[in-house]
């Protein structure tokens, strides 16, 4: 029996459906190559393998086993927590992207040992301004220090008197030790804060930039710097815009707003940028406040290489304050006693001997 002819149209019908399958699968393969180049980039924090069905496996393994009872300590309690009281302690600011509130804390850290929590608790009183307390207030007949920075530079897990800004403030009575730091800050709220202040900062005045190599990633609003705000222990309390800092072909430094929840701004699966282009965004944003002022300048690297590509782009306005564990004869990197990772008032007081030393030097503190 001959074969029939298909007529025209299941011909154009057939056409179209082996088309669409053609385009389908293409899309399908373009799009599998560009996860697998995004991924080999940088893998997401739950991944253990750049092979799909390796972390599809584990994470449904660790997902079914509990229930089945088989595995106690495949979703572990939390062990660590971290209270403030009152609460929140942050609040929106529409130039620096958040602030502390003026208000005086107690911050409860806790952690479970052998079943049982026990708890850390300390004092941090923030001013009207958003500056941390260091001991007095602000006299406009002495000149002030300016000392920008982050958790570490604010003092993350010590009290108001164990900060090294507070150790100076003793030691440098004739000044205003003015701490403007916050957790999580970076150069870009250094740079907003000192445009915003640089009217009150004069020739008298001296200024310390905290700054650690980890920064980088924060000043450009990497997706690994995302990622890390999006921990589940931390975005309750940090879910907001945040200042992004772009540098163009003149050196001219503009910012715009990133929104950090994951959800929301779609960044977090994609490459960070270039490390040379991040380096030469955070020494722009450093040399930009040394070259606007007359006052004293210094950058006190706190955490990273001593031979960090940023410290050889920094103004000859600067001068540097190397802080690294290497540049001490003792031991200096503590925490609060397990409790939280930074670094605790050995650590601090290591700090403010180094400044007391260099500012010596420059004949405004005594030794």
């Amino acid at each position: 029996m001959a074969s029939q002819e298909l007529s025209p149209s299941k011909k154009a019908m057939y056409a179209v459906v082996f088309a669409t399958i053609i385009i389908v699968s293409v899309e399908l393969l373009a799009s599998t190559a560009l996860i697998y180049f995004y991924r080999l980039k940088h893998m997401l924090p739950y991944e253990i393998s750049p092979i799909s069905t390796v972390s599809f496996f584990h994470k449904a393994i660790k997902a079914t086993l509990p229930f089945a009872g088989l595995c106690s300590d495949c979703n572990p309690p939390i062990d660590h927590r971290r209270d403030v009281n009152p609460s929140p302690f942050f609040q929106s600011d529409p130039l620096l992207g958040y602030r502390p509130q003026p208000g005086s804390y107690t911050v409860t850290y806790s952690k479970r040992d052998r079943q049982q929590w026990r708890k850390l608790r300390i004092d941090v009183t923030i001013n009207v301004d958003g500056s941390r307390w260091t001991g007095n207030l602000p006299d406009p007949l002495k000149p002030s220090l300016f000392i920008f920075g982050d958790s570490f530079v604010f003092g993350e897990g010590v009290n108001d008197g164990q900060t090294f800004s507070f150790l100076l403030q003793q030691a440098m009575p004739n000044f205003n030790i003015r701490l403007l730091a916050a957790p999580a800050y970076s150069l870009t709220q250094a740079f907003l804060n000192f445009e915003r202040l640089k009217h009150e900062i004069s020739d008298r005045d001296t200024i310390i930039v905290g700054y650690g190599d980890f920064y980088d990633i924060r000043h450009v609003i990497a997706p690994a710097w995302l990622r890390e705000l999006n921990d589940p222990t931390i975005i309750a309390r940090r879910n907001r815009w945040l200042p992004k800092a772009s540098v163009n072909p003149n050196g001219v430094v503009s910012f715009s707003y990133v929104q950090q929840d994951c959800s929301i701004n779609r960044l977090c699966e994609q490459p960070d940028p270039e490390k040379e282009e991040m380096q030469k965004v955070t020494a722009a944003l450093a040399n930009h406040i040394a070259n606007n002022t007359n006052a004293r300048s210094y950058l006190l690297h706190l955490n990273g290489a001593a031979d960090n590509p940023v410290l050889h782009l920094l103004s000859k306005r600067f001068t540097l304050i190397s802080a690294l564990p290497g540049d001490f004869e003792y031991q200096i990197k503590d925490t609060v006693m397990d409790y939280d990772p930074h670094p605790g008032p050995y650590w601090h007081y290591a700090i403010f001997k180094k400044l007391q030393g260099v500012l010596a030097g420059e004949s405004l503190v005594p030794q």
